[in-house]
């Protein structure tokens, strides 16, 4: 559980001594560190031991601190993603598609938040933070690599101002806009590309219902939570579209439980 811990006098010299190294700058943190515990077992007949993170953030009303470390963390996520066999295999499926369809805009859906200040961003949520900004770098590069003017829509109910303010000024050179929820849902056409790793079965219901998109990059076509079978939507979509793997299940960075398809018209 996320919360402000007493910090020993030992953890409060890692923090000065480190201050510095982890952050680059002197920048001044908020005093509500956010300590957490994962207990992992080293082996058969050994205690578990106890791990814990510290994340550093700038307090609220430090903005232009704040913006400063989610741009580098954005940069560092793009370097990451870059780097990656899933960027080149995703790429090539992006100049084949560009060649053949018609593409007037981009459809992510619940990147999940970027700032560890935001309220949503409870333990399970920090731990996702690093994932976030990989979708996050993922969906502004294939705007890039369009190249061709096409708009990006986001859409996630976790996003705060600061967070808004970010992502709509940090992008590519193409237009990015935030939508409130369900918005997001009605602007997707056959014109669109539909970002969506890691959210809910129920996001197929107004998705199936709707105009098709030109291509869905996802990870939970095939699966619903919890093991169970899947809805009949993804049913119905799954005879519409075929799929090309970009990154198996696992693959670092993403953060997925499932593999990363891209899905485009069986027609």
């Amino acid at each position: 559980m996320a919360e402000s811990q007493q910090i020993s006098e030992d953890d409060q010299n890692w923090i000065e001594k480190h201050t510095e190294r982890m952050n680059g700058r002197n920048i001044p943190f908020t005093s509500a560190i956010h300590v957490y515990f994962d207990y992992r077992p080293l082996g058969a007949g050994k205690k578990p031991t106890t791990i814990h993170q510290i994340y550093f953030w700038p307090p609220a009303d430090q903005d232009q601190q704040r913006r400063l470390i989610m741009e580098t963390k954005l940069g560092a996520a793009k370097a990451k993603w870059k780097m990656t066999a899933a960027y080149e295999t995703l790429r090539m499926l992006l100049v084949t598609l560009n060649q053949t369809s018609r593409i007037s805009r981009i459809v992510g859906l619940g990147l999940g938040s970027l700032d560890y200040l935001n309220p949503y961003s409870e333990e399970s949520q920090c731990r996702t933070i690093a994932r976030s900004y990989i979708q996050l770098a993922i969906i502004f590069v294939i705007q890039e690599e369009l190249n061709n003017g096409t708009k990006l829509f986001l859409q996630d109910p976790a996003y705060g101002d600061n967070e808004i303010n970010f992502v709509t000024r940090a992008g590519p050179p193409g237009p990015v806009d935030v939508t409130n929820d369900p918005n997001a849902f009605n602007l997707i056409d056959e014109e669109t590309i539909l970002f969506s790793i890691g959210n809910h079965s129920s996001f197929w219901y107004p998705i199936e219902k709707g105009p098709m998109p030109t291509a869905i990059i996802t990870d939970h076509l095939e699966t619903c939570e919890k093991g169970g079978p899947i809805l009949k939507p993804q049913e119905n979509l799954l005879k519409k579209y075929k799929a090309q793997e970009i990154a198996p299940k696992g693959t670092e960075g993403l953060g997925v439980h499932c593999a990363t398809k891209f899905w485009t018209s069986c027609n």
